[in-house]
């Protein structure tokens, strides 16, 4: 059991992302899978399980063959639509079709009552996303050299470095915003 309090209090909207040893976003699959281990998997299912709705784009849901999360709705910012997760447990998925950022796809499921939002995008999206003052951005990597280097290469600051066994964990926001 992985004990997490040591985020600290986290806001209702919040972006998550697992990086590699060089900071890569994805493996060589082209995927996350492989950057992570079993504490950052319980990272993403504690983030999910305090949200009400979890928000990632067709292409990652695709990529990462996405299964409808246990405890929250699954909304899915796409162009081109088509991915249709099995449903269960009477959770719902939302196609949000497209936006003009993936800021706004919050703001979308906002206006649909959901009041806490997990976010799972690439690095795109989650760069754009750390420059917002009202995400809390959590950066993990089983390297912190891994952490140090994906901030570099995409401008963001670490504003909390947190140690957990065999996992580093990094608040982070944009240096551009």
């Amino acid at each position: 059991m992985h004990d997490f309090a040591k985020l600290g209090e986290l806001s209702d909207l919040t972006a998550s992302l697992v990086v590699g040893h060089s900071g890569n976003s994805v493996s060589d699959n082209g995927t996350s899978q492989g950057l992570g281990n079993a504490a950052d998997f319980a990272l993403l299912m504690h983030l999910r399980s305090r949200s009400q709705v979890v928000l990632t784009s067709g292409l990652t849901a695709r990529l990462e063959q996405y299964k409808m999360p246990s405890t929250a709705d699954l909304a899915i910012l796409s162009r081109t639509g088509g991915f249709e997760p099995e449903v269960t447990g009477g959770r719902e998925v939302i196609q949000l079709g497209e936006r003009a950022d993936y800021f706004e796809a919050t703001a979308a499921l906002r206006e649909l009552g959901y009041e806490r939002i997990h976010t799972e995008f690439g690095a795109a999206g989650f760069t754009q996303l750390a420059r917002h003052e009202e995400v809390d951005c959590i950066l993990s990597s089983i390297s912190e050299a891994g952490l140090r280097a994906f901030c570099e290469q995409q401008s963001l600051t670490i504003n909390d470095l947190i140690l957990l066994p065999e996992l580093f964990i990094a608040r982070v926001r944009s240096v551009a915003r």
